[in-house]
């Protein structure tokens, strides 16, 4: 029983947050339930699949409808940082996002490296001492 596909005249509609695609074997329909925001979004009846058009509709916006259950965004594009949203490629790498954890493991280090050799200097001193 696929929960996620409901068939009415003829129309294939696949409920919202699900996937469906055909099996290899006997080209019989799957579905599945998608994680949010990467399968059909339309709510009500859910996305038509239309075998003559695309099956394109089945993806959020972005998405790659030929990766099973959408899980892959279209060439030039990246998963958000911040949702599952697929975005347009602007340049290669960020280089800005380094800059604090960089910052943070100079500080570490330098923190490190005073704290160490105030007890250097203390052990030395004792070492004088017993001389």
């Amino acid at each position: 029983v696929n929960d996620g596909v409901k068939c009415t005249d003829g129309q294939i509609n696949v409920v919202q947050h699900h996937w469906m695609g055909f099996s290899d074997g006997d080209e019989s329909i799957i579905s599945s339930v998608c994680a949010r925001g990467y399968c059909c979004q339309k709510s009500g009846f859910g996305c038509a699949f239309d075998f003559v058009q695309s099956a394109s509709y089945l993806c959020a916006v972005n998405r790659d409808p030929n990766v099973a259950l959408c899980g892959k965004c279209l060439n030039g594009y990246s998963e958000s940082m911040n949702s599952a949203n697929c975005v347009k490629c602007d340049q290669a790498f960020h280089f800005e996002y380094l800059l604090l954890p960089v910052c943070i493991a100079v500080l570490v280090t330098v923190f490190v490296l005073l704290s160490n050799l105030d007890k250097q200097q203390q052990d030395s001193g004792d070492n004088n001492k017993n001389d």
